[in-house]
């Protein structure tokens, strides 16, 4: 799976701090299944897509083709890849590179932008491509993407040759070049390989000790990727981890004091009435794919024919104020919807909706 990268500071923001070390946590995770699986990988052999062919490249090989000319296996390729696990190759070549940007967002609500967002910025139509990318946070809490789509009428053939030599991906690359650098994932399109498990580890542990463990496992992985995402020299560790230890802090009472309210709200007739109300509120075109509600903000996400429009609904309830977008908007031309992700601010008193 594509994983983004978490920034190594930020400005001193409770809601946004929170938001980035739990990023950190769900990044440690993904990562080192990422890492873990990909060093498995010894046979040391990649295939290097091209735009009609593909190359296998190994130690003491010659850069044989992968295909015959019928864009099947070709015979040394199936000798050279039976049982072996593989690395597949972008380039220039073979796919197209995309770059954007995205807000503040967490990385369980990243992803589906990202790759709702590639769909529409990609010349090819939707089940005419594959596509990777990386994601990489800056310091102000904003997401800079990078991204490779490639056609399936490329990579059809690779992934079938591969399939019958008994070959398994482990991952995919996109290969650096002059003013690109290079990167990693593993797409669900590409990878065979199975992943390493923790099961076995975790079932060891008493079930009254797991919350405890796990606690304790997800405070030692965001310090850690905190100390190793600074790239800072050896002599400077100490200053980050002092730094470290006071967005630790802040963001402990941050999360505190959310909790707090939220358990003095919980009881909230008109809170609870709150998706119902917006669901009766809007039109029948109109999906709404999520609906979060943390402390005094509300976000809803979805879509239909116009982000405006259900802004211009929202704003008529009587309880919500600075109704707005919390990201752009996304359109999707293959289907003539927009797909939104709206923000707005409760106060405390009944919801109605204005006539």
């Amino acid at each position: 799976m594509d994983t983004p990268k978490i920034a190594a500071s930020a400005s001193i923001n409770p809601r946004l701090i929170v938001t980035r070390m739990v990023n950190l946590v769900v990044q440690g995770f993904d990562e080192l299944t990422l890492h873990s699986d990909v060093s498995s990988n010894t046979s040391g052999i990649k295939i290097a897509v091209s735009e009609d062919n593909a190359q296998i490249i190994g130690v003491g090989l010659t850069k044989p083709d992968l295909l015959n000319a019928n864009k099947t296996i070709s015979d040394k390729g199936a000798k050279l890849l039976k049982g072996k696990l593989v690395e597949l190759m972008l380039s220039s070549e073979s796919s197209i590179d995309l770059e954007f940007n995205l807000p503040s967002s967490p990385v369980k609500d990243l992803k589906g932008m990202i790759e709702a967002e590639i769909l529409y910025r990609s010349p090819f139509g939707d089940g005419q491509s594959y596509s990777i990318w990386e994601a990489e946070e800056t310091e102000t809490g904003a997401w800079d993407i990078r991204a490779a789509v490639t056609l399936r009428s490329t990579l059809t053939p690779v992934l079938e040759a591969l399939k019958f030599a008994g070959a398994k991906v482990t991952s995919v690359r996109r290969a650096p070049e002059e003013n690109m650098p290079g990167y990693l994932a593993r797409p669900l399109w590409a990878v065979t390989a199975p992943q390493r498990s923790f099961d076995p580890l975790i079932s060891l542990i008493p079930k009254t000790m797991l919350a405890p463990v796990a606690a304790g496992v997800l405070l030692v992985i965001s310090t850690f990727l905190v100390h190793v995402q600074t790239g800072l020299a050896l002599s400077r560790l100490e200053n980050q981890a002092s730094g470290s230890r006071a967005e630790l802090a802040v963001a402990a009472r941050a999360a505190q004091s959310q909790r707090e309210i939220y358990l003095l709200e919980k009881g909230s007739l008109q809170r609870l009435m709150l998706p119902g109300m917006l669901t009766d509120a809007l039109p029948d075109d109109v999906w709404l794919q999520q609906i979060d509600i943390d402390s005094q903000v509300m976000t809803v996400s979805g879509f239909g024919p116009s982000g405006a429009d259900v802004t211009r609904i929202l704003s008529g309830f009587s309880g919500l104020v600075e109704v707005g977008f919390a990201s752009p908007l996304t359109r999707d031309n293959t289907q003539n919807i927009e797909r939104f992700r709206i923000g707005a601010e409760l106060r405390a008193e009944e919801f109605t909706v204005a006539k």
